[in-house]
């Protein structure tokens, strides 16, 4: 009302507020018509600018605050890492059937060519038959290395430390913009993740340090470790391929004193996973020429590696080496 009122020369308005006052003055007593002429005047006059005069400039809106870009990127990272790794995460169905399937290499090929990733996510999947104890720490750190974190990347938010979940990754900064980049091609290789390959254990023996008897020496046994490495496509949750991975300890040289039979023994353990992790390797490469393992931290050479004999009787000969 006022943008329309302010066009309209002063004497207009003044003309208008009389004639306003004195129709609806009518209805008043004698003694309220100039009391209500002046009162319409004046609110009509402040309707109206003056000809040519400055309009009145409106209250300045508050400026909102600039949002820190590294804020932004630091909230958008930390939830699509959650995502990522929540997806990885998700089970695989079980397998009822064992028995060596190649991949297609053809469909895979088509994929990983879109932009799907070649390498191969890792779980774990306890197949044994009445399995009555836990697998050691030491036996599957090869077999699922631990989800990436990107804490290298990230610092607390200052204006944030004293509050509840600051140290939380939803609750922290992007140290610097060469940080920003990083994290954001690391989500970007676990985005990309399509395939993941569940180790389905189905025998795990210890190695022991035994004495036989009639012998004067103790001796250790072999551990046997053995499982079905199955690929699935994550989306689907669809078993593609499967190949058997089995290894022997190698026992020989390893000290036979009942003080070192602790430490020993885990160190055969851990040796035992080393083992079949870089065993699963090479039998991935005898289904697919697509997908892939990273490389392993011992190479086969680097051990005596001993799969498990067969029905042929080649103790080197297993399904998943063709």
């Amino acid at each position: 009302m006022t943008e329309a009122w302010s066009v309209i020369p002063p004497r207009w308005c003044l003309a208008v507020a009389k004639l306003w006052a004195l129709r609806g003055g009518s209805a008043y007593p004698r003694g309220m018509k100039r009391l209500a002429l002046l009162g319409a005047i004046t609110l009509s006059l402040g309707a109206c600018e003056p000809a040519g005069g400055p309009t009145r400039a409106r209250d300045a809106e508050p400026e909102a605050p600039s949002a820190d870009p590294l804020l932004y990127r630091s909230r958008q990272v930390a939830h699509r890492l959650e995502a990522a790794l929540s997806r990885l995460a998700e089970p695989m169905p079980a397998v009822s059937k064992f028995h060596t399937t190649p991949c297609p290499d053809g469909e895979l090929s088509a994929r990983v060519t879109e932009g799907a990733g070649s390498t191969l996510a890792l779980g774990i999947h306890d197949a044994r038959y009445e399995a009555r104890s836990l697998f050691p720490l030491e036996l599957l750190a090869p077999l699922e290395p631990p989800a990436p974190t990107l804490d290298r990347y990230f610092e607390v938010d200052p204006r944030a430390e004293a509050l509840p979940g600051a140290a939380t990754r939803l609750g922290r900064l992007l140290r610097s913009e060469a940080d920003a980049r990083a994290a954001e091609h690391e989500v970007d290789a676990l985005e990309r993740y399509r395939y993941k390959g569940v180790f389905h254990i189905t025998l795990f023996k210890k190695p022991h340090l035994i004495r036989k008897e009639n012998r004067r020496k103790r001796e250790w046994t072999r551990g046997v470790f053995e499982a079905w490495l199955v690929v699935y496509d994550i989306d689907t949750s669809q078993s593609l391929c499967q190949v058997r991975v089995s290894t022997l300890s190698d026992v020989e040289g390893e000290p036979i004193t009942i003080r070192l039979r602790p430490d020993t023994q885990r160190k055969l353990v851990r040796e035992l996973g080393q083992q079949l992790y870089a065993e699963s390797v090479e039998a991935l490469g005898s289904i697919t020429r697509v997908l892939r393992l990273d490389p392993p931290e011992i190479a086969p050479a680097d051990k005596k590696l001993a799969s498990l004999p067969t029905a042929l009787g080649d103790p080197r000969h297993s399904p998943g080496r063709q």
